[in-house]
């Protein structure tokens, strides 16, 4: 992700790493998530912003698995809001929308309000 030379680039190989981790399952994704979220926070802003763009598709597509992992994966994402490059900046804010919705679709409904 961090050798594409275009932001469609990083985008597609992000896209291919989550879409063949959640393939070989859980246990890929228990291996390959600590390097995601690494990489989101280091290195230069091209790489960031591919491993942001990843933990954004992971979030949508780990859906339990992502919401167990929320503080860590939220704490990546958030970390990076106040980068130089704007384009790490907008995958990151990406990446921290796509696991909130995730978290809001694992959420059970509110308790229904009481009677007045």
């Amino acid at each position: 992700m961090a050798d594409g030379t275009t932001a469609v680039e990083r985008a597609g190989a992000a896209l291919a790493l989550v879409e063949v981790v959640k393939a070989l399952g859980q246990d890929a994704l228990a291996a390959e998530l600590p390097a995601i979220t690494a990489g989101c926070t280091s290195g230069p802003a091209s790489s960031r912003e591919g491993n942001l763009v990843a933990l954004a598709h992971a979030a949508g597509a780990f859906g339990d698995e992502a919401r167990a992992r929320l503080p860590e994966l939220l704490d990546a994402a958030l970390s990076q809001l106040g980068a130089e490059a704007d384009s790490v900046r907008d995958a990151a804010t990406g990446a921290a929308r796509a696991l909130t919705a995730a978290a809001q679709r694992g959420s059970p409904p509110p308790p229904p309000k009481p009677p007045p």
